[in-house]
C-alpha cells in the first residue's frame, strides 16, 4: 500500500528527491525540450521521419539527457504530464513543418504502461484534432519489453490508435524475451531494432546474424524495419544490402532542437 510506497521515496538521498520537486517545476514552466533526431529512408537517404526525445535544460545543472532524470519521472509520478507534454510540442512542429512544406513525421516514446488505458489513445487523438496534423503522421514507439508484460490491456488501446491512422512502432527490439506469438497478435507497423545489436554487427556475427534474422523476420510480415544506432558507412553499407528500410543514428544526423533541425533542413536543400 501507499506506506510501501512512502518508505522507497524516503530511503531516497534528499537531493534526489529535491530533482523530483525540481522537475515538477521544470515541467510547468517549460525547462523541457524536445530534440529531434531523423530517420532516413535508405535508399534515397532522405529524412522522412525524426524521434523527438526529451532533455531538461535544468536551471543550474545545464541540459540533462533523459537517462539522468527518467528515473525521477518515475518516482515523482509525472510519466503522463511530461509524455503529453512531449506528445503536444511534437505534434505542434510536425504541423508547423508540414504547413511549411517540409514533409517530415515525427515520432514519440510512449511509456508502455500508459498504452493500458483507453484515456491516453483519447488524449493522443485529443493533441492530433488540436493541430488538425493526419494520424499517420505520428508514430509511437513502445518498447518491447514493457509491452510484452501485458499486451492484453495493451490490444484494445493498440487497435483503437491504429484505426485512427495512428503508426505503431515496437521500440529496442530483440533485447526483451520476444515472444513472435505477440508480436503477430500486436497491430505494429513497424519494428527497431536495437542499437546494441547494430552498433556491433560488422564486428560482430552473432549480432549480425540477430540484426540478418530480425530484418528477414520483420519484412516476411510486413513491417517497416529501424535500425537505430548507425555510426558508421560500414554499418550503413550492411544495412542497406539487407534491406533494412530506415536509418537512424550520428552518422547521418545528430539529435538537434526544432529551431535547429529547420536550419538543416534549408541546408541539406542548397546542397
Amino acid at each position: 500500500g501507499p506506506q510501501i510506497y512512502r518508505s522507497e521515496i524516503d530511503d531516497r538521498p534528499p537531493e534526489q528527491l529535491a530533482l523530483v520537486g525540481e522537475l515538477r517545476t521544470g515541467i510547468d514552466k517549460d525547462q523541457l525540450v524536445v530534440y529531434y533526431q531523423p530517420q532516413f529512408n535508405m535508399v534515397t537517404l532522405r529524412p522522412v521521419r525524426v524521434e523527438a526525445l526529451v532533455r531538461w535544460m535544468h536551471p543550474t545543472r545545464g541540459l540533462l539527457s533523459p537517462g539522468e532524470f527518467i528515473p525521477f519521472i518515475e518516482l515523482g509520478n509525472l510519466v503522463e504530464l511530461l509524455t503529453e507534454k512531449v506528445l503536444a510540442r511534437a505534434i505542434a512542429d510536425c504541423r508547423r513543418w508540414h504547413r511549411a512544406g517540409i514533409h517530415v513525421d515525427v515520432a514519440v516514446n510512449v511509456p508502455p504502461r500508459l498504452l493500458r488505458h483507453m484515456d491516453f489513445a483519447e488524449s493522443v487523438f485529443a493533441a492530433l484534432d488540436a493541430e488538425r496534423l493526419p494520424a499517420d503522421a505520428l508514430t509511437l514507439e513502445v518498447t518491447e519489453s514493457g509491452l510484452l508484460s501485458d499486451v492484453e490491456s495493451a490490444l484494445p488501446v493498440f487497435e483503437a490508435l491504429r484505426e485512427r491512422g495512428v503508426r505503431l512502432s515496437i521500440d529496442d527490439f530483440g533485447t526483451g524475451y520476444s515472444s513472435f506469438t505477440h508480436l503477430r497478435r500486436l497491430p505494429v507497423d513497424e519494428i527497431k531494432i536495437d542499437r546494441t545489436f547494430v552498433s556491433q554487427m560488422v564486428e560482430n556475427e552473432e549480432d549480425a546474424a540477430i540484426v540478418r534474422s530480425t530484418i528477414d523476420l520483420g519484412r516476411s510480415i510486413g513491417r517497416t524495419m529501424v535500425a537505430e544506432g548507425v555510426e558508421d558507412q560500414e554499418t550503413m553499407q550492411a544495412l542497406l544490402d539487407l534491406e533494412c528500410d530506415l536509418a537512424q543514428g550520428f552518422l547521418l544526423a545528430q539529435p538537434m532542437t526544432g529551431k535547429r533541425f529547420l536550419r538543416w533542413i534549408d541546408e541539406r536543400a542548397a546542397d
